[in-house]
């Protein structure tokens, strides 16, 4: 803590001593220094982060020092890209600001952003499902003309969106999904049928997790009110059968009355 322009501040100092160049010496003090914020981020749950100044003392037999200490000439990049990255604020696209025709428009683009935008359900014109919006996005990469070069790509693209789409714990494909997908080719259509297997097959496995836990449930509760007409104390019950004492108490209450 000091005082800086009258004011109290809280600054981090890192020092590091090098004794030899290092073309890399930018980057490896920002890597210090964004582990050093990370692990306080962490730590301490900041949704703010102190300012931390960083100081390196070199001893080294070349001097002066030979390589710049700029992040951004760290990188291998005639084009300046990371001139931007590092000092203009990050781009960012909020897709449920976007308009129809924004949404659709981009071949490569579209596709994730309007999986982003409605595969949890949200925001869905009336009338539409998951599993409509999911149609027209394979329909117009099926469609699209495509490059040999490309199609590997393509491809990709296709197992990110559904693995995206289907890992989502409340999409839901609407009636008369089976027949919506009859207008895909083939490998695609098997595809997208593997996948919405695969979140069927999910559903059930967790339905029967549920059920199997409401059964315990049911059948700890049983246990604990033979126990309670048999005149066992709640607190020896709630030990025994692993409920909650207020549930035995409830219990209780309900065979009282």
């Amino acid at each position: 803590n000091c005082e800086l322009q009258q004011q109290d501040t809280n600054i981090v100092l890192l020092i590091e001593h090098q004794s030899t160049p290092d073309k890399l010496m930018a980057f490896r003090v920002h890597l210090y220094l964004f582990s050093m914020l990370a692990k306080k981020q962490r730590l301490n749950k900041l949704t703010q982060l102190p300012p931390i100044y960083a100081l390196v003392f070199y001893h080294g037999k070349q001097t002066p020092y030979p390589y710049s200490l700029k992040l951004e000439d760290c990188f291998d990049d005639p084009l300046g890209i990371m001139h931007n990255v590092l000092t203009k604020p990050v781009p960012l696209i909020d897709v449920n600001q976007l308009s129809e025709e924004q949404l659709w428009q981009q071949r490569w683009v579209s596709p994730m952003a309007a999986a982003l935008r409605f595969s949890r359900g949200y925001n869905l014109p009336d009338g539409i499902d998951v599993g409509d919006v999911l149609i027209r996005i394979l329909k117009d990469m099926d469609n699209a003309e495509t490059a040999d070069d490309e199609l590997a790509q393509v491809k990709d693209l296709i197992h990110s969106l559904l693995s995206y789409m289907f890992n989502g714990d409340n999409i839901e494909l609407g009636d008369n999904f089976e027949e919506k997908v009859q207008g895909l080719h083939a490998p695609l259509r098997g595809e997208l049928m593997t996948y919405a297997e695969k979140l069927i097959a999910r559903g059930e496995e967790a339905g029967l997790e549920k059920g199997e836990q409401a059964g315990l449930v049911k059948g700890k509760q049983e246990v604990a009110i033979n126990l309670l007409r048999e005149g066992a104390e709640p607190p020896f019950v709630a030990k025994v059968t692993q409920l909650e004492l207020g549930t035995v108490l409830m219990l209780k209450a309900s065979i009282d009355n």
